[in-house]
């Protein structure tokens, strides 16, 4: 009988050719990027970088915009919890099934929204499905892919996180608005072809013969993964660290559209500023997530990535001019990486492993989505007082992952459980 931790592709290599088992690996970590960019990023960008054409539309305030955009990070917060134990009892691909689909059906709904009640309550709706889709994509990597190429699965997760940003941030405002007719055609858009990733998840075949069956009986229940992973010292504080990066740069990429555009930016202009923080976390995440395999060092990368995000940051409402492109580049480049890292970290951690990345994940992105959540609409308040005062607000989040990763160890893998993909 194989052993529980044993990677199901090897397995599988008893009564399947090597060659049909790294391509059947590599086409799933591919739909795993486009997931990410298609189902999870885009959409979420979108939103951002469409916030002008809204608030003119629907005649909102500062302070309704900052509770659009945290809406819905806020109550993806209990989802992510609850999402992960889901994930570690009934596989990752059921829970991407219904992510991507009901993601996508109230992403359509959100297009019809004539005022903002409708927006917010819609958005609402939105977050507990969104919230499945990253962790659950991350859980499938891990469940795919040997503990050798687990950062290379995660790293491609990211990428697609970046690739969706850069798309939703350079096309939705400039491109597609105006080619179909406004922000709510954008949103259905979106919507429907995340409900169509949620489908190919559907058809996507599920592991068969003995690495299915026997990976099966290592499923876990709800409330013992979350009571395993509350239990994990790593796993709690690093969802306390993560709290203040989330908090820092969804309440910076949610407000500066509107900043550029407030201090005389045209459009095109302010969302290639956006659309240049997406460019450099794209191409430099792979990278950057292979260095810190290489030379097995997480902890460096986490406080360097939140260093970098803190500059950025503080520098936005200082810089003159184009010379905002370099804060742009600066705080964009381990943007996505610093997400790939932390979650290699995460499941390195002892007691963690595939079997209970997903309630380990679901904790983790609940400490992301808080300080997603509760940033925004106060430091958007802040812009009464002076335009750049909700900018060095989130700075000082910053300091929490700094001070947080500096204090955490690094850890060589353990050999983890492995489960199926469901």
């Amino acid at each position: 009988m194989p052993r529980a931790w044993e990677d199901p592709l090897k397995r599988s290599f008893v009564s399947s050719p090597f060659a049909q088992v790294e391509t059947t690996k590599w086409a799933i970590w591919l739909l795993m990027l486009l997931s990410a960019a298609l189902a999870s990023a885009a959409p979420r960008m979108a939103l951002g970088v469409l916030l002008p054409e809204i608030v003119q539309d629907l005649d909102l305030s500062l302070v309704q915009v900052g509770l659009i955009w945290g809406t819905e990070t806020l109550t993806g917060i209990v989802a992510s919890v609850l999402g992960g134990s889901l994930s570690d009892r009934y596989g990752a691909r059921a829970s991407l099934v219904t992510g991507c689909a009901l993601a996508g059906f109230f992403g359509v709904i959100r297009g019809f929204a004539p005022n903002f009640g409708f927006l917010l309550a819609t958005s609402f709706l939105i977050g507990p499905f969104a919230a499945l889709i990253p962790i659950n994509l991350h859980k499938a990597g891990a469940q795919v892919f040997p503990r050798s190429q687990l950062a290379i699965a995660n790293g491609g997760v990211s990428v697609g996180m970046a690739l969706g940003f850069v798309t939703g941030a350079f096309t939705a405002a400039t491109y597609l608005s105006p080619a179909l007719g406004g922000w709510s055609q954008v949103m259905r858009l979106t919507g429907m072809v995340s409900m169509l990733l949620g489908l190919i998840w559907a058809l996507l075949p599920r592991w068969t013969g003995v690495a299915y069956t026997a990976a099966r009986a290592a499923r876990t229940s709800m409330q013992a993964s979350i009571l395993h992973v509350w239990g994990i010292r790593d796993v709690r504080v690093i969802s306390f660290a993560v709290l203040g990066y989330g908090a820092c740069v969804e309440g910076m990429l949610g407000f500066l559209p509107l900043y550029l555009r407030d201090v005389g930016w045209v459009a095109d202009r302010a969302d290639l500023a956006l659309t240049t923080f997406h460019i450099a976390s794209m191409v430099a995440t792979i990278p950057l997530t292979l260095l810190s395999d290489r030379w097995r060092n997480r902890q460096g990368f986490l406080v360097l990535g939140s260093c970098l995000l803190a500059i950025a940051t503080a520098l936005v409402p200082l810089l003159p001019g184009a010379t905002l492109f370099v804060a742009m580049l600066v705080g964009g480049l381990m943007r996505d990486a610093f997400m790939s890292i932390f979650i290699t970290r995460l499941m390195e951690s002892k007691g963690v492993g595939p079997q209970y990345a997903g309630g380990a994940l679901g904790l983790a992105m609940m400490g992301l989505r808080l300080g997603g959540a509760l940033s925004p609409p106060i430091g958007n308040a802040l812009a009464v007082v002076w335009l750049g005062a909700p900018f060095l607000f989130w700075t000082l989040f910053c300091v929490l992952p700094i001070l947080v990763f500096v204090r955490l160890p690094d850890l060589q893998p353990e050999k983890p459980a492995l489960s199926s993909m469901g």
